[in-house]
């Protein structure tokens, strides 16, 4: 995310790291190498495989200058926010009708609908305090302080879903270690 995320803001924005900043990001995407290579014993992965996570990381540094360039005519994040979550909800919306996917509501269970409520809700607040940030804030220092989400998922992911789905190992934690500590470096620099 931080490499597409310079290269849209350098283009969009205008905005560039200084030097001083380079390094901090080569750790966090050192880290997300880590995290993401394979060990000695599986195959190498294929670029198709990593074309969703790629433009999961592009989609997402891409937002952020998105929503920059939309708060320059917008002055509340809110409104934006909300403008940006019906677009969503729509867009979702449609992609089951084209898929004819029913959305399963009947067939999830009260205890799921919950959690993904409450997971829906805490994604918009953090969204929205995403778009704050970005209106007194560089991306650069907005797109590194979403890294430091990696630490908590990494602790809530299997506390929620078993240990048995989540299996976060040395090297997992290595890798998450370098993104978070980039990101300290960042700020403690920026």
């Amino acid at each position: 995310m931080p490499l597409f995320g310079i290269a849209i803001a350098a283009v969009s924005v205008g905005q560039l790291p200084a030097a001083i900043e380079w390094p901090a990001m080569a750790l966090m995407i050192a880290g997300a190498y880590v995290v993401a290579a394979r060990g000695t014993h599986s195959r190498p992965a294929r670029l198709v495989d990593a074309l969703p996570a790629l433009g999961c990381a592009f989609c997402w540094a891409l937002s952020p200058v998105l929503t920059l360039r939309g708060l320059e005519d917008l002055d509340n994040p809110l409104l934006g926010i909300t403008l940006g979550l019906v677009v969503s909800v729509l867009g979702y919306g449609l992609a089951f009708a084209v898929a004819g996917r029913d959305l399963g509501l009947s067939t999830a269970g009260r205890e799921a609908l919950a959690i993904k409520l409450v997971a829906g809700v805490l994604v918009g607040l953090s969204t929205w305090a995403r778009w704050a940030a970005l209106d007194s804030a560089a991306v650069a220092v907005v797109l590194t302080l979403n890294l430091l989400s990696v630490p908590v998922v990494l602790i809530g992911a299997p506390l929620v879903s078993g240990r048995h789905v989540e299996h976060v190992t040395a090297r997992v934690w290595l890798g998450a270690a370098l993104v978070v500590g980039g990101s300290l470096l960042l700020i403690a620099v920026g």
